[in-house]
């Protein structure tokens, strides 16, 4: 999250005085941050945001929520499992209006290799579906929530 915050702090900032990255530029920039955000499945929001701030819209505090924890299978071993919503608050002054981006994170949090495994990012309106799919393909098992049959 904070070097999402950063990127597009930097992004608003070259949007207001006009600058225009070259193409060489634009590829430092994505690998810079890229080397921090772990899996590229949770590029596609970034992405979303990039457009919004090139847009006008500036963003307020995140407020993410745990949505769902448990267990999950990757390659015979039951590792640890989780789902965020994260909520993004904006508001764009030149058109003097608010709305808030919504977005589900879910993933396998292998601890032991240090990495997170089979991610996914998706907007709040298609999780449902989404995480049906997911959970049934990683066998997983809710610590929290009851998942329907």
């Amino acid at each position: 999250m904070g070097s999402v915050r950063t990127e597009l702090r930097e992004t608003a900032q070259r949007e207001k005085i006009g600058k225009v990255l070259s193409i060489q530029e634009q590829i430092a920039e994505r690998s810079k941050y890229d080397a921090e955000r772990l899996d590229p499945a949770f590029q596609p929001w970034t992405r979303q945001f990039e457009d919004w701030v090139k847009e006008g819209w500036e963003f307020d505090d995140i407020r993410p929520a745990l949505e769902d924890f448990g267990r999950a299978q990757w390659r015979s071993r039951t590792i640890e499992a989780a789902a965020i919503k994260v909520e993004f608050p904006t508001l764009n002054q030149v058109i003097g209006e608010r709305r808030t981006g919504c977005f589900e994170f879910t993933w396998i949090d292998d601890q032991e290799f240090a990495f997170m495994r089979q991610t996914q990012a998706v907007p709040c309106e298609g999780y449902e579906q989404a995480f049906a799919l997911w959970s049934q393909a990683s066998s997983f098992i809710s610590q929290w929530k009851l998942l329907p049959p």
